[in-house]
């Protein structure tokens, strides 16, 4: 499942390290999706297990508030950030789609999409935003059958 990700050596130890056991995300083996109305009336679904498994890879936001002024930075896990923000860098960044699976090259034109409006690392983060939540759905049809 990680070769769909060309993850390296170090990336898949330390992913493997932290994310397992894999039921930590989920409620009686199954993704704890919540569903709500929200103020227009329509049901609106919530992955808990995603924002949990995003939290446990670096890739959730953190509310603080000082003095009034209230900013958000990236919470988590910030070794494993830096290691996909690494992955990120040398495989989905560079305009020659270097993953050879449906999920690279997915990642990669999402990529090249968005360096036409987003510039700098806020491009990166989406992606791996996107690349973290691809990984727990290929999880999620993997282990929970």
């Amino acid at each position: 499942m990680f070769n769909c990700f060309s993850f390296g050596t170090t990336t898949r130890a330390l992913l493997l390290f932290n994310l397992y056991p894999f039921d930590k995300f989920l409620v009686s083996g199954k993704p704890l999706i919540e569903r709500e109305e929200n103020a227009v009336g329509k049901i609106q679904k919530r992955d808990r297990s995603l924002r949990k498994f995003q939290a446990f890879m670096g890739m959730s936001y953190v509310y603080v508030e000082s003095g009034g002024k209230k900013t958000r930075k990236l919470g988590g896990s910030s070794l494993i950030r830096s290691h996909l923000y690494a992955w990120a860098v040398c495989s989905i960044a560079p305009n020659g789609n270097r993953i050879k699976s449906d999920i690279g090259k997915q990642l990669s034109d999402r990529y090249q999409e968005l360096r036409q409006t987003v510039r700098g690392k806020d491009a990166l983060i989406r992606i791996l935003f996107k690349a973290t939540r691809l990984l727990y759905y290929e999880l999620v049809k993997e282990l929970v059958r």
